[in-house]
Order: structure tokens, then C-alpha cells, then sequence
């Protein structure tokens, strides 16, 4: 009767745990598909229609997340240690704290076609490792080639900036590499820029010049335009999404001469800017319509950096605002942004930008430390910085 009972005990928690399993497995499988379709994208390519992304299923995106800037885009003596930090945290660990602390959904990394120049190989595999690592922790990845003197280019930082010789070839081997991965977008060109004029003089030949390229005005400088290296992706087989900046930040005279023959041939275009509330770029929806062209009406508009920055060493960018106004400014500009539609990174997910360490993530706040000096414009002491209001607004407005 002993053996009896206790074989019926064994029979009973037998069944028992066929039943959890057939219970936990399906649950976990589906998790783990929702958790991978996330990662993948569906294995399928984002993509531009109309004035929005869509992602591999199909669904409107929105990318929302921050830039960085890192060792893989200055060189000695320019790298601070601020970008050597951020380089040796290009991991998991910070990815993961992007997507599951904060609720983004991209990160949009700076790279350098003169570092790549002079490492090829070695170049292209950190970068697919960094990439791997931001896609499995659920990010999109927006690779951005900046041209400048910290990155390498032997120009001065004033100085007209458009794409050299080099970022043909350099955009070749990124496309190359990347064609096939569905987590992956390319800026081509960071900050476009033409020394001594500014978004209200730019001419129709000027917009000319960033888009087909040619020899700067008065020199024998052969520069690339936007379209051209569009072309130089497209012939890898990349079929990406692809950012086009603005020339000198701004689309206020994108059609300077009203035909709208400046825009960029290409069925998968993003056309993107850069504001810090700041120059023409003012603090109210109207300054931001300028500098975007209103192109969100008819294309996906991406914002590829923005920030309030009171410790940048440019009063410009916050001066004659206190904290409460700041943190109003902020918040007026993030729903100016979602309402219309356009995906944004903010600069920067490095320490004194964002955050505060690389131990807990801690936000910086807009707010001085109680018996600290009072807020001055620029601030290089305490650090204070839109770190916190950013990630309660993407807490409570998750971007996919």
C-alpha cells in the first residue's frame, strides 16, 4: 500500500511538471521570438515612405536615442578624455542601460574616414563589434562620418567642410560590410558646412555644391556631394536608410531659387539637422520650422543632435534662462518633435553630458546643488544637464 501511495505520488508530481512545461515553454518561446523580431527587425530592411520610417514590419518608427562620440572619432591630441571614456564603454553595458533604463531605441555613433584610413581592416572590425553589441541589446545603430579636425582632416575647424576624396571609398567599405543588417543606418556626412555664410545667404549654387559636389569657390578643392555618395552606397547593394544633413545647419533656403531642384534622388532618404538653440536656431516652433525647411511635411525629418548644454562654454546656447525655463524649452522642443513625427538623438550618452558615471548612468539635472554658486551661463561648475528630463520623457513616451 506504502509503494502504491508513493507511486501515485511520483505520478502526480510527474503530471504536474508536464503541465508547467507545456504551460512555461510556450510562454518563453514567445517571448524569446518578440525579444529577437525586436533585435532583427524582422529580418526585414526599415524603411521611408511619404513623411515617415517604418520598420521591418511594417510599422511606423520613430527612433529616439543619443549620440556618441568616442575614440573612433578623434585622434592625438585631440581625443579628450571624455572620448576615451565613451570608447572603452562602447559595450553591452552601456547599450543595455540606453534601451532598458532610459527607453531608447537608437544610438548614432561618430566615425572617421581618416582613422579608418589608417587601419582599414582593424577599423571596419570594431565597429561591426560595436554594432553587434548595440543590435543585440536592441538598438538601431545610425554610423555618422564626421570630417574634421579631431577626426583627422587637415582643415581647421572653421574652415568649409564638405565630403573630401576619402569618404567615396570610406562609405564604399562601411556599405560593404553592413549591407545586410536591418539594424543599421548611415549619416553620410556630418554638419556640412561653407566658412563665412550663413543658412539666410546660402544660394541656390551653394545647395548646388552640397548636392552634386565639385571645387570649392575660388580654390582648386575638389569636394563630394550628398548625392554622390548616396550613389557610393547604393552600388555596395546597401539598401539602408540613408541621412542627408543640411548645409550649414540649416534648410531655411534649401530652394533658394524655388524650382526644388536640390533634393536627393533616392526612395530611402532621411533628410536630418542638428539644433542647440542657438544662431538662427531659436527657441520657439516657428525658428524650428526654419531650420528643418518644414521637409517633415513631405519627408522623414531626423534631428541627428540636439542639447541644452549649460556646460558647453557657449553662453549662445543658454544664456538669459533659468532652470525652470530651460526645463519648459526642453519639453516644448521634445513635443514639437514628436508631433511631428521626427526621430531624434541626443547629443551625447557620455559622462558630464547625460549622465553623471559610468557606475549607475545618473542622470544630470537642470537644477544647481543646494549651496552651489547661483546658475551662471555658461556653468562649468557643478555639472548640471538635460540628462533627467530626457529620460522621463522617454520613459513615459516609449519610442518602439
Amino acid at each position: 500500500m506504502k509503494r502504491l501511495k508513493l507511486w501515485s505520488r511520483k505520478m502526480f508530481l510527474f503530471q504536474l511538471l508536464i503541465l508547467l512545461l507545456l504551460l512555461v515553454v510556450p510562454i518563453s518561446v514567445t517571448l524569446l521570438q518578440k525579444h529577437t523580431a525586436r533585435v532583427q527587425a524582422a529580418g526585414a530592411m526599415p524603411y521611408a515612405h511619404g513623411n515617415r520610417m517604418y520598420d521591418g514590419f511594417g510599422n511606423p518608427l520613430i527612433l529616439r536615442g543619443a549620440h556618441i562620440e568616442s575614440s573612433l572619432v578623434a585622434v592625438k591630441p585631440y581625443v579628450t578624455p571624455t572620448e576615451l571614456l565613451a570608447g572603452q564603454h562602447l559595450t553591452s553595458a552601456t547599450f543595455n542601460i540606453m534601451r532598458n533604463s532610459w527607453n531608447m531605441n537608437v544610438v548614432r555613433i561618430a566615425t572617421s574616414d581618416y582613422i579608418w584610413k589608417a587601419g582599414k581592416n582593424a577599423y571596419i572590425a570594431t565597429l561591426q563589434k560595436v554594432v553587434s553589441d548595440a543590435n543585440q541589446s536592441g538598438l538601431y545603430v545610425v554610423l555618422s562620418l564626421h570630417e574634421d579636425l579631431k577626426g583627422g582632416a587637415t582643415y581647421g575647424e572653421n574652415a568649409n567642410r564638405l565630403p573630401s576624396p576619402l569618404a567615396i571609398p570610406y562609405w564604399q567599405a562601411v556599405a560593404k560590410a553592413f549591407k545586410t543588417n536591418p539594424m543599421v543606418m548611415f549619416d553620410l556626412y556630418n554638419e556640412p558646412n561653407l566658412a563665412g555664410k550663413t543658412a539666410k545667404t546660402l544660394s541656390n549654387q551653394d545647395w548646388q555644391l552640397w548636392l552634386h559636389g565639385g571645387y570649392l569657390p575660388n580654390t582648386k578643392i575638389l569636394v563630394h556631394g550628398m548625392q554622390e555618395l548616396v550613389d557610393a552606397v547604393r552600388q555596395e547593394g546597401a539598401k539602408q536608410i540613408l541621412f542627408v544633413e543640411a548645409l550649414n545647419n540649416s534648410y531655411e533656403t534649401f530652394n533658394a531659387d524655388g524650382t526644388g531642384g536640390n533634393f536627393v534622388h533616392d526612395s530611402n532618404l532621411v533628410y536630418s539637422t542638428h539644433i542647440y538653440f542657438q544662431d538662427i536656431i531659436g527657441r520657439s516652433p516657428s525658428a524650428w520650422d526654419l531650420a528643418t525647411g518644414s521637409l517633415y511635411k513631405q519627408f522623414p525629418v531626423y534631428i541627428g543632435e540636439w542639447a541644452f548644454e549649460p556646460n558647453a562654454g557657449y553662453a549662445i546656447r543658454c544664456d538669459n534662462l533659468t532652470p525652470d525655463q530651460a526645463i519648459a524649452l526642453i519639453d516644448s522642443f521634445l513635443q514639437y518633435m514628436q508631433q511631428n513625427n521626427i526621430s531624434w538623438t541626443v547629443f551625447a550618452f557620455t559622462i558630464k553630458q547625460l549622465f553623471l558615471d559610468y557606475t549607475n548612468y545618473t542622470p544630470t539635472r537642470l537644477t544647481v546643488p543646494s549651496g552651489a554658486s547661483p546658475w551662471t551661463c555658461p556653468l562649468p561648475t557643478p555639472i548640471v544637464g538635460d540628462g533627467y528630463v530626457v529620460q522621463q520623457y522617454l520613459l513615459n513616451n516609449p519610442p518602439g
